[in-house]
């Protein structure tokens, strides 16, 4: 049992979070990760420097851009805002999760894609260089293509479709700045897309429609896919204009129209919230890291 700032007590679960390990973390919060992750001072852009990658690329030469789809509503989680608003020790998760996103240091522009009815973004403040669009699809990849869409066009950021996209949940505010910057140095490097991921600690198993377990699979090869998922502009629209069905994420796009896409190992911290036990344990590490950080 855990108790929140205002003394109830709350228990959390395994399902929500993901994996055992992830429990551990929770149970020694401020003991295993660090709290100034998404506080911390931001790092020098990608201009302060000029560095040869092996893909013969400078950093001067690759703009990056960050896409953060935050049209949903959050049906799973019975809220009365979407989840995007939920306050996790008195911000928004939304806010949480483009501070963490301006503090890697490393993008010319974030770009936050609303509905065209949302009732919430307005009472919203963001750092300099994030811009907010109406232009939020019937799905999640419907969103994403109308902000590439935004991006190609130059309205709002100079971008072109050489230019790199991180696409990031508005969902998982807990990413570390400084994972962020290993998938920028690793599309520099591979000269294709990659993805943020966990290697998967848990056992998985495969079952049949009535739940009966059909096999064990081998874990040592399966990864948890996260974001940011970071792809040239105009390679990912072109994969998502081609048809999203069946498409999960970005990458499961680019995979299927013969794209190689790489994995960078991130924290275990970098959840989605998606269930009511998935914002117990978000509000846990906010309130956490305020204690520390006030």
């Amino acid at each position: 049992m855990k108790k929140n700032s205002e003394g109830r007590e709350i228990t959390v679960w395994a399902n929500g979070a993901g994996s055992l390990q992830f429990l551990k973390i929770i149970e020694r919060l401020g003991l295993r990760f660090d709290p100034c992750v998404s506080r911390g001072s931001a790092s020098p852009g990608p201009n302060a420097s000029v560095t040869e990658r092996k893909s013969g690329v400078k950093e001067e030469e690759s703009r990056f851009y960050a896409l953060v789809p935050a049209s949903g509503v959050g049906r799973r989680m019975g809220l009365a805002v979407p989840k995007q608003y939920l306050r996790l020790a008195g911000e928004t998760v939304l806010s949480l999760t483009v501070r963490a996103l301006h503090d890697s240091g490393i993008f010319s522009g974030i770009l936050v894609v609303v509905s065209e009815t949302d009732a919430w973004i307005d009472e919203e403040t963001f750092p300099e260089g994030v811009s907010v669009v109406r232009r939020g699809g019937e799905t999640r990849a419907d969103t994403v293509v109308n902000g590439l869409e935004t991006l190609s066009g130059g309205a709002v950021f100079p971008a072109s479709g050489s230019d790199w996209v991180m696409v990031h949940d508005a969902a998982r505010p807990f990413v570390d700045p400084a994972d962020i910057r290993k998938l920028r140095d690793e599309v520099l490097s591979a000269g294709h897309g990659a993805i943020l991921a966990m290697p998967m600690a848990d056992t998985v198993k495969e079952a049949s429609p009535d739940r009966r377990i059909l096999a064990t699979r081998d874990r040592k090869s399966l990864w948890r896919a996260a974001t940011p998922q970071a792809f040239r502009l105009s390679e990912l629209l072109s994969a998502l204009r081609r048809g999203t069905e069946g498409v999960t994420d970005e990458s499961s796009a680019m995979e299927r129209t013969g794209h190689p896409v790489s994995v960078v190992p991130g924290s275990t911290l970098n959840f989605k919230i998606t269930t009511p036990d998935d914002a117990l344990i978000a509000e846990a590490i906010a309130e956490s890291r305020l204690r520390k950080h006030p």
